[in-house]
C-alpha cells in the first residue's frame, strides 16, 4: 500500500457536465476495453463492477450503439441529457439522429426515459423509442415556407397588411387589429409600430 496518497475529499463528488464531455471525449481514444467500458459507464450511471465483470461481447454491442448508430453530432447532447435523467431521477423526452441498422439511413428519434431503481438498488434507465423523421421533415418544410413567405412579403414594393378584423357586443365590424406589415405598407401609410395595434389606436378618428 503506497504512503504517499492522501485521502480526497472530492473523491465521492459527482462530476460537472464539462468534466464528463472531457472524460469522453479522452475515452474515445482509448482502446478496448477501457474507452468502451468508460463511456458506458458514463452514458449508465452504472456502478464499476455492473460493466467490468460484463463479457466482451455485452460491452462490444452496448459501444457499438454509440458509436455507430447514434450520429457523432447528438452524442454529447444525448449522455448530457441522460445524465441529467439519471441525476434528478426525473423522465425526460430526447430526440437524437441515429443511422438506420439495415440501409444506415439517417432517422430521427424521439426517446422517453425513466430512471428506476431495482429490488437490488441498482439504478436503471427505462424508455420508448419512436420514429418522428416524418414529423422533422415536415416540420423543416414548414420553417422553409414561413421562411420563403416573409422574403417575398418583404421584397415587394407595393404595401402588405394582415388583419384581424375586431367586432363589438352587436358582431358588427368596428375595428381591425394589425398582425403583419411589411416595409413598404409602413412607407405608404406612415403607420410604423403596428403590428399588435389596432387603427383606432393608431388613426383614432378612421371609420372602420
Amino acid at each position: 500500500q503506497r504512503s504517499d496518497l492522501k485521502p480526497n475529499d472530492e473523491a465521492g463528488r459527482e462530476l460537472t457536465d464539462v468534466e464528463l464531455r472531457a472524460v469522453w471525449k479522452a475515452a474515445g481514444t482509448l482502446g478496448y476495453p477501457y474507452g468502451p467500458l468508460y463511456r458506458l459507464l458514463i452514458l449508465t450511471g452504472s456502478r464499476l463492477r455492473e460493466w467490468a465483470s460484463a463479457s466482451r461481447s455485452e460491452i462490444d454491442s452496448a459501444a457499438r450503439l454509440l458509436e455507430e448508430f447514434i450520429h457523432p453530432s447528438d452524442t454529447e447532447h444525448l449522455l448530457r441529457e441522460i445524465r441529467r435523467a439519471m441525476r434528478t431521477r426525473s423522465w425526460r423526452q430526447l430526440s437524437c439522429r441515429i443511422h438506420r441498422r439495415n440501409d444506415g439511413a439517417l432517422r430521427w428519434i424521439e426517446i422517453t426515459v425513466r430512471p428506476r431503481t431495482m429490488r437490488d438498488g441498482r439504478l436503471w434507465l427505462l424508455g420508448t423509442m419512436a420514429d418522428v423523421t416524418g414529423y422533422r421533415r415536415a416540420e423543416a418544410a414548414l420553417r422553409s415556407s414561413e421562411e420563403l413567405y416573409r422574403t417575398v412579403i418583404a421584397s415587394m414594393d407595393e404595401g402588405f397588411c394582415l388583419v384581424e378584423v375586431l367586432f363589438d357586443d352587436g358582431d358588427a365590424p368596428c375595428d381591425y387589429r394589425f398582425l403583419e406589415i411589411n416595409k413598404a405598407f409602413e412607407q405608404h401609410t406612415g403607420l410604423n409600430d403596428a403590428v399588435g395595434r389596432t387603427i383606432r389606436e393608431l388613426v383614432p378618428v378612421h371609420e372602420p
